[in-house]
């Protein structure tokens, strides 16, 4: 079993791109693999949620975190941060299009492929 934790953008891109984040995850993930949402991505989203290009996205995006299990983060770490540091916990799988944050997890990442479908990769 794996603990997805998507990234702040990876949830925008999910929506903007009309991926079934929630089907994806489990095609590609063993069975019983659970998400949940960091405390410091839903206020990410809630800050997003405001801004005029990506807001109705990240208001989508905030409502579906929101049906997963929120794990409490300390609020004074950028979320980068903290995605970084829970990719060194066991079976812990950060889902990013971050290309900086890709390059600080040093582990398997799950990204967005062609705006249609989530893949596995091993970060580099």
């Amino acid at each position: 079993m794996w603990t997805i934790i998507p990234d702040t953008n990876f949830w925008i891109y999910c929506i903007q791109w009309k991926i079934d984040i929630i089907r994806e995850i489990e095609r590609i993930c063993p069975p019983n693999s659970k998400i949940i949402v960091l405390t410091c991505i839903k206020i990410e989203l809630e800050k997003l949620s405001k801004e005029k290009k990506v807001g109705k996205f990240a208001k989508i995006a905030l409502a579906l975190a929101k049906t997963f299990e929120e794990v409490r983060t300390d609020g004074s770490l950028p979320a980068d941060e903290v995605l970084v540091g829970k990719s060194k916990e066991k079976n812990s799988v950060i889902a990013t299009q971050d290309q900086e944050l890709k390059k600080q997890i040093h582990s398997t990442v799950l990204i967005i492929r062609q705006k249609k479908y989530i893949e596995l990769k091993q970060s580099v």
